[in-house]
């Protein structure tokens, strides 16, 4: 019943943890772009894995620790979706339908924490304990083998940065409309738009107004109407009016800078959110794909920070597991007894009873005492014996549960660490963007 009850609220707790962690990084993360959202959601999930290994008892601890890290496949799938997105979208799509994809994503996470939690809490034992092991350790030979890979790549732009560092080869500034109007022939109250703002012409009685700026061989043409709307083409001298494929469209409010990458026979026209791409190859208008430049990237700097954060985290939590491991060792090697209220201990085994030992700190009950010290020959007023005791309070079977239930949440918080940490530099590796 106790069993129940422990996965019960290990879920419980570890569904809540997430969704409260998923809340904050997403707040933070569109609140200003500073970190990316997975090392935020990692922090927030193993900062409540680590308060639990230390502070709940048994399988509780243990329950929640190895909940937070059953998300680590959610966020590798988030962090894959994240690096398919187009690094430049130059066609319009729309984006209803990834509703329903975010919502399943949002499930699958809570879902995923709660039932990891409630199995965790159910099988905390020895097979666990193992598996919980072998996991921690693949998940830290994992980071030490991504880590370097992002380190190595860390002079790159990220993926969205990327066409900002591109050398601006040419522009054309906003356009700017000057006070006054300048007629454009017919009749101006039967036809306003003959009506023409200061800086365009006329064309076919309609306003225009165009630009063109010759770029390493090429030309850069702009035709725009008072409306702010532009047709942008990009092409050759001979025929300058005409892009590779057909023109686009941009808002004449923002300049026209041309970015060009040669190593990827790239062509970018625009300014800031408002980019187009041009395959030099082709002409056509293209969203450049994340794989298509994955070898001047790098992965977000948060991920690998992230990943050298968790190898530590993961390296001091399996520290802890085996420290508590030797302390369940030895309290299955100590001998077990009663103390009384004069700090001496009676042995169950029937060792001679020993007298003078502080029990500052243990209260008259049951005990477990380990030998300390070099051995000590008898006298006439001690019997023969090590030097000191060190004594537990508990019977033999509590202390050593309790230790072991210690390993065990330290384990799945190394588990956990290990893999929430790894996630995204696995899905970077995949995509590309790992030396």
């Amino acid at each position: 019943m106790k069993r129940a009850k422990d996965a019960i609220v290990a879920g419980g707790v570890s569904g809540l943890a997430a969704g409260v962690s998923l809340f904050l990084a997403l707040t933070i993360a569109m609140g200003g772009e500073i970190l990316p959202m997975a090392p935020l959601l990692a922090a927030g999930l193993l900062g409540v894995a680590v308060i639990a290994a230390w502070l709940a008892p048994g399988r509780l601890g243990a329950g929640i620790a190895g909940g937070v890290g059953a998300t680590a496949p959610v966020v590798w799938l988030g962090c894959m979706a994240w690096i398919a997105e187009p690094v430049v979208t130059s066609h319009w799509r729309c984006g209803t339908g990834d509703v329903g994809i975010y919502l399943i994503g949002l499930v699958l996470f809570g879902a995923a924490a709660v039932v990891g939690g409630a199995v965790v809490a159910l099988g905390a034992g020895r097979r666990l304990r193992l598996i919980a092991a072998a996991g921690a350790v693949a998940g830290l030979t994992t980071l030490v083998v991504l880590v370097p890979g992002g380190l190595a790549r860390a002079g790159n732009p990220e993926p969205r940065a990327w066409a900002e560092t591109l050398t601006v080869v040419g522009t054309l500034p906003a356009v700017t409309t000057a006070d006054g109007m300048t007629w454009c022939g017919g009749n101006p109250e039967a036809d306003p738009e003959a009506l023409c703002p200061a800086g365009y012409e006329c064309a076919a009685s309609r306003c225009q107004r165009r630009d063109e700026v010759r770029i390493t061989g090429k030309t850069l043409h702009r035709s725009c109407t008072p409306e702010a709307r532009c047709q942008v083409s990009f092409g050759t001298p001979a025929d300058g009016s005409r892009s590779f494929g057909e023109p686009v469209e941009l808002d004449s409010r923002w300049p026209v800078s041309v970015r060009h990458d040669a190593a990827h026979d790239l062509w970018l026209m625009g300014e800031s959110f408002n980019i187009i791409a041009l395959d030099g190859a082709t002409g056509e208008v293209v969203d450049v794909e994340t794989r298509r430049i994955a070898d001047s990237l790098a992965p977000p700097r948060g991920w690998v920070i992230a990943g050298a954060g968790g190898l530590a985290l993961a390296l001091l939590a399996l520290l802890l597991a085996a420290v508590a491991w030797g302390r369940a060792h030895i309290a299955r090697r100590a001998r077990a007894g009663h103390t009384d209220a004069h700090g001496g201990i009676a042995f169950d085994d029937g060792l001679t009873p020993q007298r003078g030992i502080s029990t500052s700190s243990t209260a008259p009950g049951p005990v477990l005492a380990m030998a300390q010290g070099r051995h000590r020959p008898p006298s006439y007023r001690t019997a023969e014996g090590p030097a000191s005791w060190r004594t537990v309070s508990g019977d033999r079977v509590a202390v050593i549960e309790h230790h072991e239930s210690k390993m065990n949440a330290w384990l799945n918080v190394a588990l956990s660490a290990a893999w929430l940490t790894a996630a995204p530099l696995i899905a970077a590796s995949l995509g590309g963007l790992l030396g």
